[in-house]
């Protein structure tokens, strides 16, 4: 409680991106992870599900 999980993506020993999420003793936290400096997907990218759409087309499911 009271802690953060991240997750970093790391090339040339260079950070280049990755997410946070608050830990919860009960799976109650809800939605999308943040970004590494605290903003949301859509902060970071704009719409959420515009940008979702397309990295499904070409990333695949």
């Amino acid at each position: 409680m009271g802690k953060t999980s991240v997750t970093a993506w790391v090339i040339e020993k260079e950070v280049i991106g990755g997410w946070s999420y608050p830990i919860s003793k009960n799976d109650d936290v809800v939605g999308a992870p943040y970004s590494l400096d605290g903003k949301t997907a859509e902060e970071v990218k704009g719409n959420y599900s515009t940008w979702l759409e397309e990295w499904k087309n070409r990333y695949g499911e």
